[in-house]
């Protein structure tokens, strides 16, 4: 894994998540939906992974993504 992609496994499938995480709230997807699907057991750790991430929240991402951010 570390020879092909350049890093790790666990970094690799915190990448994947994010990822997939993003593409799923493009489409719209609710919050609860994207936790489960990436594999949380719940909303909040996922928000938490996801502000660690990007810094910014699953709902401020796809306001902005919508072009209605607020600010």
């Amino acid at each position: 894994m570390q020879r092909d992609t350049g890093m790790g496994y666990q970094a690799w499938r915190q990448q994947w998540r994010l990822m997939r995480a993003m593409e799923l709230l493009l489409l719209g997807h609710r919050v609860a939906h994207v936790a489960q699907d990436t594999g949380f057991s719940a909303e909040s750790p996922f928000i938490a992974f996801f502000r660690s991430m990007t810094g910014t929240t699953p709902a401020a991402f796809q306001r902005h993504a919508k072009g209605d951010g607020g600010d």
